[in-house]
């Protein structure tokens, strides 16, 4: 059962507003309304779609070259330089000049719940979304 259609939540999570999106609509809307992609952007937007829908993404450190190249070289724009590769408890953060400034945990498209429990040792790794 997906998180939001009425299962049960371990202690100490918040039940999400919304039932299938990461960020609200409004407020997408409100950061980015007036951000127009690249003709580079959209042909690595495209490939990443392709990826997806062929089922190529299912597998989630076979893919983490991709998820750099297309998603955030490709698309975000962010220099291999300024990429910082499982440091600390993520997968990816941008580190310009050595400040991280985001981060980013990796799930291939097998990880269906991303509020489900990890069963992880540490708390902060409890859910993909914690991590």
């Amino acid at each position: 059962m997906r998180a939001g259609a009425g299962s049960a939540r371990p202690a100490g999570t918040r039940r999400r507003a919304m039932k299938d999106d990461l960020m609200s609509p409004r407020t997408l809307e409100r950061l980015c309304g007036d951000v127009s992609p690249t003709a580079e952007q959209r042909a690595a937007a495209a490939e990443w779609l392709g990826l997806l829908e062929a089922g190529k993404l299912a597998e989630e450190r076979t893919n983490h070259p991709r998820f750099m190249r297309i998603i955030l070289e490709g698309i975000l724009g962010y220099g291999s330089d300024d990429i910082a590769y499982e440091r600390g408890n993520v997968e990816f953060q941008y580190a310009p000049r050595g400040r991280t400034v985001a981060c980013f945990e990796v799930k291939g498209t097998e990880t269906a719940d991303l509020f489900a429990p990890q069963h992880r040792a540490k708390k902060e790794h409890y859910t993909p979304i914690k991590q």
